[in-house]
C-alpha cells in the first residue's frame, strides 16, 4: 500500500493511494474489484473504532479480475477531505472492497460480492 499504513494524510492535499491486494477469483471468468475510500467525521480519529467503517463515500477505483489468483493494484485520487464548504477537516479513510459482474463495457454490472472493510489499509487525516 503506499502511503503506508500509519501515514498521516494532510487534509486538503491530493492524494493518490495504491492499494496492492491478492485476490482469487474462482466463481467467474471475471469480475471488477471496486475499492472505495469511506471518509470519517471528525469524531472517528482511530481505525479501530467501531464506527470508522460507517464514513461516506469519497472517492474509488477498480480493477478487473480474471479466474484464478492474481496480485492487483487499485488505485484511488484522494481530494483531500474538503469535497464540500464546512467539511470536517481531520478523521480517516478506511477502503471497502466490492465484487461486481462485468458487462462486457467498461462499467460495471450488479454487485454480487460484498468484502467488507480493511481495516489494516485504514489512514488518518489533519490538517
Amino acid at each position: 500500500m503506499s502511503p503506508a499504513a500509519g501515514t498521516m494524510l494532510r487534509a486538503g492535499r491530493y492524494t493518490i493511494i495504491r492499494y496492492r491486494l491478492r485476490a482469487t477469483l474462482a466463481s467467474r471468468d471475471q469480475a471488477w474489484l471496486t475499492v472505495t475510500t469511506l471518509q470519517s467525521d471528525s469524531h472517528v480519529t482511530r481505525c479501530d473504532d467501531p464506527l470508522a467503517g460507517a464514513g461516506r463515500p469519497t472517492n474509488g477505483g477498480k480493477v478487473l479480475l480474471k479466474r484464478g489468483t492474481q496480485e492487483v493494484v487499485v488505485t484511488v485520487e484522494w481530494l483531500g477531505g474538503v469535497p464540500v464548504p464546512g467539511s470536517e477537516r481531520r478523521g480517516i479513510l478506511m477502503p471497502s472492497l466490492v465484487l461486481w459482474e462485468t458487462t462486457g463495457t467498461p462499467d460495471r454490472g450488479p454487485r454480487f460480492a460484498y468484502l467488507g472493510y480493511a481495516p489494516e489499509a485504514c489512514l488518518a487525516f489533519a490538517p
